[in-house]
């Protein structure tokens, strides 16, 4: 006849070495695995020109305009982990970045895209807590980082355009935005608004 007692006692000696064994994994597991987990980048961002060093060819492609580097972003992530960056600048365009599966990067083909002549062609992946993009645009080498840091409250980006080598030299855009809790008002947009009460032919 079973002992009813030394069973109860074996199941859980046994789930207590189940769980030292499980915390044990997750102490000794690669931080580097541990670290593709994605970071939410959401938020309203303002460009700190004080600490930011802005390179002239290594600008943010399609967003900047003609200043090359936008003042303001804004930033969302899609349910499906799709990252997208808008800017206070050229407002008719967004950069998109989508994100690969680490373990299946040769499944998946880069994310294009075309503003005005140039083609932009890029494969994006976490990397410790950092979203990085590689690829180039009208043939030239680029690559982008986007990070949280301060607790949330700063995005770093950086931007290295070309590649070192003899007679040339990559060109790097740090750049370090703050995150703003509340909009600026409309009148301090790149298209403000406009009070249009007083026009004529206003229609009541």
């Amino acid at each position: 006849m079973i002992d009813r007692t030394w069973l109860g006692v074996e199941r859980r000696r046994l789930a207590l070495v189940h769980g030292l064994l499980a915390v044990l994994v997750f102490l000794l597991w690669p931080q580097g695995v541990l670290a593709q987990t994605a970071r939410d980048l959401s938020g309203t961002w303002r460009l700190d020109e004080q600490t930011s060093e802005i390179a002239e060819g290594a600008v943010y492609v399609g967003l900047g305009g003609n200043a090359g580097i936008p003042s303001t972003l804004y930033i969302t992530r899609a349910a499906n982990g799709v990252v997208i960056v808008g800017s206070n600048m050229n407002t008719s365009h967004a950069r998109t970045y989508r994100p690969l599966d680490q373990a299946a990067d040769s499944e998946v083909e880069a994310a294009f895209e075309r503003i005005g002549d140039d083609e932009i062609t890029m494969i994006a992946r976490w990397n410790d807590g950092v979203l990085v993009a590689e690829g180039s645009v009208a043939g030239v080498p680029l690559r982008e980082t986007l990070a949280l840091a301060d607790a949330g409250e700063e995005l770093r980006i950086t931007i290295r355009s070309g590649t070192a080598g003899a007679g040339s030299q990559a060109l790097e855009s740090p750049l370090s935005y703050r995150r703003l809790d509340a909009e600026p008002p409309c009148e301090e947009w790149s298209t403000p608004c406009r009070d249009f009460s007083q026009s004529e032919g206003r229609v009541p």
